[in-house]
């Protein structure tokens, strides 16, 4: 089975915060790279659609936190 970065005692991308993943990706390595900057953009996007959407339909809000 191949190593995957936690399996090196690396911190997996979904652990990071938001300062420190923006510095993995600008980082001279291979990881982080496009597809998962792609799949953090596109979940941003999502979220911005929802809230619109709920800005717009006048619904009020569900709680994620």
């Amino acid at each position: 089975m191949p190593a995957v970065a936690h399996d090196a005692g690396l911190p997996s991308a979904g652990d990071l915060t938001v300062p420190a993943y923006a510095r993995a990706v600008a980082a001279h390595s291979p990881a982080p790279g496009g597809g998962s900057v792609a799949a953090v953009v596109g979940a941003l996007a999502a979220s911005l659609t929802a809230m619109v959407g709920h800005y717009s339909s006048g619904r009020p809000v569900p709680s994620l936190i």
